[in-house]
């Protein structure tokens, strides 16, 4: 019940025919007089309509939908392997360089963070969608489901997982995703995915000190990080400005959101690599949604390259010094 690009099959709801569809100016002007701000139809969660006619606008192909009352829809297996792409050779240099320019930290691939999803209590295994933290914090009895995604500094995609229950913590969401898988493989040797404090510290996955005391060189990479972050939270942020029933608990069969949540990230991938305009003012404030680990996990060797990091950023000459401002 999730997705992971390029690890596994995008798994969707079938719709029972497909059809290619292509651009075309009148359709896109006449989308444009009858829905000029995209968030409005999000709002009406015409989540359909919306993948359908974006999808149309941007002219690509073989997307198979269905839509009216009671009818499915879905994007085919072509969409999350073309529109959520971990980077390879070139693109893959491009996004190590754009992240050491933006943080002077070298080697990083990606910015992954975990944001929950509210649902209506499920009917079945329940205890495992309950959601402790947003409950203690809304005074609420609260129910979810994980999305974890890297983002790279353009604020796209380059890899999802969907669908976990909301009970399980940053670190376990990751634990079964195939990032991880792919990360424990050995593929990302060399390059660094950065996290958040509900992460654990690993041979791929460079997180911040987590103590109080830090010297200058700590603080410094622990600054840069968080600015890291912020790309990641604030990719998640658009996401749920554009698609508002991502904010509330949603009447989305459970079965079925994962895929809806995939079509989101695929159309937030098309917006955003396409300079779709996005109004701050609709960006989703985050309260911090992580969970924090259950049991530390760290690698020696990976504190190492971290400490390692930290003062190479110190001495850095090329050092950004508005970060530090």
């Amino acid at each position: 019940m999730f997705f992971s690009n390029k690890y596994v099959s995008a798994q969707v709801v079938h719709a029972p025919t497909s059809t290619t569809v292509s651009a075309a100016s009148t359709q896109e002007k006449l989308l444009r007089k009858e829905y000029p701000n995209t968030a409005d139809i999000a709002a009406a969660a015409k989540i359909g309509q919306i993948l359908a006619e974006r999808l149309r606008l941007k002219d690509i192909p073989a997307v198979a939908f269905e839509l009216g009352r009671g009818e499915r829809y879905h994007a085919n297996d072509v969409l999350l392997p073309k529109y959520v792409q971990w980077p390879i050779e070139e693109r893959l240099q491009e996004v190590l360089e754009d992240f050491e320019t933006f943080s002077g930290i070298p080697n990083v691939v990606g910015s992954v963070y975990t944001t929950h999803v509210p649902i209506v209590a499920p009917k079945i295994n329940v205890g495992a969608y309950f959601n402790k933290r947003h409950t203690d914090r809304n005074q609420r009895t609260s129910y979810s489901i994980t999305l974890q995604g890297v983002v790279d500094l353009r604020g796209s995609f380059t890899d999802v997982c969907i669908g976990w229950p909301g009970s399980m913590s940053d670190d376990r969401v990751l634990q079964n995703s195939a990032l991880y898988q792919k990360g424990s493989s050995g593929t990302l040797q060399g390059s660094w995915v950065v996290g958040g404090v509900g992460y654990p510290m690993l041979d791929w996955l460079l997180v911040p000190y987590s103590r109080v005391d830090l010297s200058w060189a700590q603080h410094a990479l622990n600054e840069r990080l968080m600015e890291i972050q912020k790309i990641g939270k604030g990719a998640f942020s658009r996401l749920k400005g554009r698609w508002k029933f991502l904010q509330r608990r949603t009447e989305v069969k459970l079965q079925e959101l994962p895929a809806v949540l995939g079509a989101c990230c695929v159309l937030h991938n098309v917006c955003e690599q396409h300079g779709e305009g996005f109004d701050p003012d609709l960006s989703y404030g985050f309260v911090d949604d992580a969970m924090f680990p259950e049991v530390a996990s760290m690698s020696l060797s990976a504190l190492e390259a971290r400490d390692s990091i930290a003062q190479q950023i110190i001495h850095n000459v090329h050092l950004t010094p508005s970060l530090f401002e």
